[in-house]
């Protein structure tokens, strides 16, 4: 048993009722028709986009949903949201339901502790009763208080030399004190000097008497000098 049809295509005037059993492609709007004993049957038909009178009446929940549904464009501010703490600290992920990432978020702000939102450090838990500084230098101008130990001066290359600084704001250098232009006032007797501004006290400071006469066997101090003259 064969059985035969026919494929009709034009447009919808063309075809008002089919033959019966025969296909037809309406070139008008894509639509796919059959002929039946009553009439015309839609089949399929190809993409297609309807016109605003050509859409039926939406539900009362459809409409419900619309109603509440938020526009590309829209206003969320007064959107709410339902959503529970989350069990642990996880990232957000991307496309994931709004409920999951405010209960993400949630859980991440209940972990927090106070020095969070304070910044003190007395809220810190466990902290130090004291701190050992890191090993690290200073600058020389960053020292200004205390004394530097011998082992921090700088050493000489050659004996019996000081510490000299030429002039105001000058670097210190090792030299030797030049007695003629960097000593002032007297040295004592004891340290090698005479103890004296000029050499009259020099020469009573050091013990030096002159005389014509010579002087008696226990006259005077050790150490004193006696100039008898003669004439």
């Amino acid at each position: 048993m064969a059985i035969l049809t026919r494929l009709l295509r034009g447009r919808r005037d063309e075809w008002p009722n089919l033959p019966e059993a025969a296909f037809g492609y309406i070139t008008d709007d894509g639509h796919v028709l059959v002929g039946t004993a009553g009439g015309n049957a839609e089949l399929a038909r190809r993409d297609h986009a309807h016109a605003p009178g050509q859409v039926g009446a939406a539900t009362a929940a459809q409409g419900a949903k619309a109603d509440t549904a938020l526009q590309p464009d829209g206003n969320a501010t007064e959107l709410t949201a339902t959503f529970a703490q989350a069990a642990s600290r996880v990232q957000l992920t991307s496309g994931e339901k709004i409920s999951a990432s405010f209960g993400k978020v949630m859980k991440w702000f209940a972990d927090l502790a106070g020095v969070a939102f304070t910044g003190s450090y007395n809220d810190l838990a466990n902290r130090p009763a004291s701190m050992t500084p890191t090993a690290h230098n200073h600058a020389a101008g960053d020292v200004n208080s205390g004394r530097l130990s011998p082992a921090r001066l700088p050493t000489s290359g050659a004996a019996n030399r000081v510490l000299l600084v030429g002039g105001a704001n000058s670097d210190p250098t090792y030299g030797q004190v030049a007695l003629n232009s960097m000593a002032s006032g007297t040295l004592n007797v004891e340290n090698g000097g005479t103890g004296a501004a000029d050499r009259r006290g020099a020469k009573t400071n050091l013990g030096i008497t002159v005389t014509t006469t010579p002087p008696a066997p226990n006259a005077g101090q050790d150490g004193d000098i006696w100039i008898v003259l003669r004439s």
